[in-house]
């Protein structure tokens, strides 16, 4: 009999705890005022836009693992990189699910690339002329439905300095894993046409472009208040892209 108590108490402290664990689920999924649940993916990109997407520092990330032990590294060889630009993107572009963030003043804050030879890196040109002109325009092209949530606004950093650069409160999406064999021709035009890309104008050899592609994109923002609204909002506009 006092096993069977034992139980009972067991399940009941267990389903107090799952239903607390919802609670704070659902609550941290609440969308913000201003968005319903009837809320039209362009509806939920324009608020983002006049409340969340200037503030966020965002950061691209490529998260190839490099050449194994042994191998010989070659020119389709593939480094981890990271970057992170300044705030002040702003919606340009809605093209169904795939969107394109514009920032007329854009800043790399961070670079860091895992290529033997940094100058192999991507935005080589970029990194090497951005402290000799005042301005420079950055594109983020982002296709929607081919995100999933990866983490929930977290504290990234407590070091002052860091957090002055970077931001402090970071959510993270990433592109899903696509499977194949042998690409079909329409597979490979659809993944050069839904990359996670960072797009630089002008700053090429003869005014040419450079360029970031990779599979997950970060947003870090000063506020944990503002980190959450957006990453209720942006999680909602992807689950209501369906990917095609």
């Amino acid at each position: 009999m006092k096993t069977y108590k034992l139980l009972i108490n067991a399940l009941f402290f267990t389903v107090l705890c799952l239903n607390a664990s919802f609670s704070v689920f659902a609550q941290k999924a609440a969308l913000p005022s201003g968005l319903t649940e009837n809320s039209s993916v362009e509806e939920i990109l324009n608020w983002l836009d006049t409340t969340t997407f200037p503030e966020a520092r965002i950061g691209v990330e490529a998260n190839a693992s490099g050449v194994e032990q042994g191998e010989i590294p070659t020119t389709a060889t593939r480094y981890h990189e990271q970057a992170f630009f300044s705030k002040g993107f702003r919606l340009a572009k809605i093209d169904g699910c795939k969107i394109t963030l514009k920032n007329d003043n854009v800043k790399l804050l961070r670079f860091e690339t895992k290529y033997p030879n940094p100058a192999e890196g991507s935005l080589d040109d970029f990194r090497k002329i951005q402290n000799n002109q005042s301005k420079f325009t950055g594109e983020f092209s982002i296709p929607l439905q081919k995100l999933k949530a990866n983490k929930a606004p977290y504290r990234h950093t407590k070091k002052a300095e860091q957090a002055d650069l970077l931001g402090i409160w970071r959510t993270e999406f990433k592109r899903k894993s696509e499977f194949f064999l042998i690409p079909s021709k329409s597979k490979m035009k659809s993944l050069l046409e839904n990359l996670i890309e960072i797009e630089i104008t002008g700053v090429g050899q003869d005014g040419q472009n450079d360029s970031m592609n990779g599979d997950e994109i970060t947003f870090t923002f000063d506020d944990k208040q503002v980190s959450e609204n957006f990453h209720a909002a942006f999680s909602q506009a992807i689950a209501l892209c369906k990917d095609e």
